[in-house]
């Protein structure tokens, strides 16, 4: 199965609106493309708050990969679960970066939920764990390169040798393990640079977590267009053997976080139940609502006030605020409505009705945990 990589997609001002209750509030659900609502599936994939996700099995996904290597192409995959799906969903900037990415697959069940939920389901979820390792064992008989990147120290390199010793034929080209901080450092960018020029290997798994793997993938991909970036996250700990993955009946039935939780309930108890099992819940739910409510009963369209956590270098225009006078209004006389005089005001907001539907939930600003 053969998937066309993604264009450059520019975006528009998230539009459609639907309310939700969230925590005692009522929110607005929105799409940045200003289509469908919640969900469109477009050209095998689906469209999941603003953020495109391929709906394809493991199995293809690995025939892609492999097929675009053997034409000289490299590539970008996201395995996008719920804790990406909710910071993509929160900050437009972020969500501009993945959509750059040539394959964004559901790593997270609560997101294979919402699509079937939706009508528009993906085939499986796609665990980057499991990926890892069915496209090293599809990768050894081409006698493909790897090269982990990330973890632990001593983490890439275990697990690069485990992939090899269960995939004969696999070619290990190394592991690095870069600083913390490495993003903010030139000579930790240039020494991943330089460990990748000189191991040369057909694909990468990079396990940095997002956003920090996303954006140097981003910078990667334009010294190394030969080569495929895996973002794997975490899933470099259960090859190398550092954690068991969950059982099986808890991958399948939506519980593995469980299992993550028990292992490191330190670093996770925030993440998972205080940020993604709400925004989980509340996917879901909106999900249903969106599928059960007839398109002629929704909303009028209303803006989002979604915000760039600060500090984010952005272009991204805002979304409250429009030009006053000098022709920019419509009221066809060029003069602004009322001043005429260039100045800036907020924009009209809409009905008293509308205002209360308008309220996003916020989340802390962790983009970079």
């Amino acid at each position: 199965m053969s998937v066309r990589s993604h264009e450059r997609r520019g975006h528009g001002l998230p539009t459609p609106a639907i309310p939700i209750c969230f925590r005692g509030a009522t929110v607005a659900l929105t799409t940045s493309t200003g289509v469908d609502w919640i969900n469109r599936r477009e050209a095998g994939r689906v469209n999941l708050l603003g953020v495109r996700i391929d709906g394809l099995s493991q199995a293809a996904i690995v025939e892609h990969v492999l097929g675009s290597l053997e034409n000289g192409n490299g590539g970008w995959l996201i395995t996008l679960n719920v804790d990406i799906m909710r910071r993509l969903f929160r900050n437009p900037v972020l969500r501009m970066l993945a959509d750059r990415a040539d394959l964004v697959v559901a790593d997270g069940t609560p997101i294979v939920w919402a699509c079937r939920i939706l009508g528009s389901p993906v085939a499986e979820r796609v665990a980057g764990a499991d990926l890892v390792v069915a496209l090293s064992e599809a990768a050894a008989p081409g006698r493909r390169s790897v090269f982990v990147l990330g973890g632990d120290p001593g983490v890439a390199e275990e697990a690069g040798h485990r992939l090899c010793a269960a995939s004969p034929g696999l070619d290990f080209r190394g592991g690095y393990c870069p600083p913390w901080g490495f993003e903010r450092s030139e000579q930790a960018m240039q020494g991943i640079i330089e460990a990748l020029a000189q191991a040369a290997p057909d694909i990468v798994y990079c396990g940095l977590g997002f956003p920090k793997q996303e954006r140097l993938i981003l910078k990667l991909r334009e010294l190394f267009p030969h080569t495929w970036f895996i973002g794997s996250g975490a899933s470099h700990v259960f090859v190398a053997g550092q954690f068991p993955r969950a059982p099986r009946w808890m991958q399948r039935s939506g519980l593995e976080w469980l299992h993550r939780l028990w292992q490191e309930p330190e670093r996770l108890f925030r993440r998972y139940l205080l940020d993604d099992a709400p925004f989980a819940l509340w996917l879901l739910a909106g999900s249903l609502l969106c599928r059960c409510v007839p398109k002629d009963s929704r909303l009028s369209p209303a803006r989002n006030r979604m915000r760039a956590p600060a500090g984010e270098d952005t272009d991204w225009p805002g979304d409250d605020v429009v030009p006053m006078g000098n022709g920019h209004n419509h009221n066809g006389n060029g003069s602004g409505s009322g001043n005429g005089n260039g100045k800036h005001r907020r924009a009209p907001g809409p009905t008293a009705v509308g205002r209360r539907f308008q309220a996003m939930p916020q989340w802390s600003p962790d983009d970079d945990a």
